[in-house]
């Protein structure tokens, strides 16, 4: 029984141990809402506003922005006022509006994102309506 204690004792004196610890709560390690870092709050603001992950080129801009002392909700203006932003609102008002006018209700959220990823990959709006106008809830709507 010594000679364990004893080669224990050797074991522990001759290897470094390095021991960590983090103050922070883990519900707030996980959440990346409460994450402030730079990276996570420019992600956050590109899936909410965007429906997308930052490119890297977007990450760095941004992040040097932020550490530059602009915040958080002028970058997400500045984001609103891009083109992608713009387009995409625009491509929810055409879906929409599509749906109103034609099917006399609000988009599913099937229908809704389907139509959204034809404006996005290229098909406009006339291209919509026709699709609309071509299923068969309209053929019913409109015998």
């Amino acid at each position: 029984m010594k000679k364990v204690k004893k080669f224990f004792l050797t074991q522990l004196i001759l290897i470094p141990i390095t021991l960590s610890f983090s103050c922070t709560p883990k519900n707030e390690e996980s959440s990346p809402a409460l994450n402030k870092s730079p990276i996570n709050l420019i992600t956050s603001s590109y899936r909410t506003l965007l429906n997308r992950d930052p490119d890297e080129s977007g990450l760095i801009y941004y992040q040097n922005l932020l550490e530059e002392g602009i915040n958080i909700e002028e970058i997400n203006n500045m984001i609103k006022s891009s083109k992608e932003y713009k387009l995409k609102e625009n491509n929810k008002k055409i879906v929409t509006s599509a749906y109103q006018k034609l099917l006399k209700r609000e988009p599913d959220p099937e229908g809704f994102k389907h139509y959204l990823n034809l404006l996005r990959d290229g098909l406009t709006s006339n291209d919509i309506n026709q699709m609309i106008m071509n299923s068969d809830e309209y053929k019913s709507l409109n015998p």
